[in-house]
């Protein structure tokens, strides 16, 4: 009721089904490996440290996304849109994913694009996930799942809050063994 009412009182929506945590790491791996210098500079942090944050913070990203295969399948991340795409378990040896497929998390795009996937949690080079919402894309979708913005968005405040409390304590508290 309370993520409804947040919806009512502030009424905007993200893809939901997976799809925004793994185009967002999609996009903030992009950013950093395109642009690290460029924050490295302004921000005063090593390369490493940088990739070693961003790596985790994704991460996290992804692992959120994963959590929503329930049925031991196969996760996937197309490379074109960065969407969240779930396979039968015996997939692996599956050489044409279009037949395998669908549609992905949020229910925007269907295999039938022309798309090519990754294993979600595999390496892949960065790549720049193309914007989602185009007037044509949405019109053909005919069941979307969405999540309510406020309560994303203050979720992910408070994982990162707690972050930061986490690494904040590890200053003060010292391990001598």
């Amino acid at each position: 009721m309370h993520v409804l009412q947040l919806t009512i009182k502030e009424p905007w929506v993200l893809l939901g089904g997976g799809c925004t945590e793994t185009h967002l790491a999609a996009y903030i791996r992009h950013k950093v490996h395109n642009e690290a210098e460029d924050v490295v500079r302004e921000d005063g942090y090593s390369q490493a440290e940088l990739r070693i944050a961003t790596e985790a913070f994704c991460s996290a990203l992804e692992s959120v996304a994963s959590s929503l295969e329930h049925d031991g399948g196969d996760i996937l991340i197309d490379m074109k849109y960065g969407h969240f795409w779930s396979g039968q378990s015996d997939s692996a040896s599956v050489v044409n994913w279009q037949d395998m497929l669908s549609r992905c998390g949020c229910g925007l795009y269907n295999s039938q694009e022309g798309l090519s996937w990754s294993f979600l949690r595999s390496t892949y080079h960065p790549f720049a996930p193309q914007k989602c919402l185009s007037q044509a894309a949405v019109g053909t979708a005919s069941n979307l799942t969405v999540d309510c913005f406020t309560a994303k968005l203050s979720g992910l405040q408070v994982a990162i809050e707690t972050a930061n409390l986490i690494l904040d304590l590890s200053y003060v508290i010292e391990d001598k063994n």
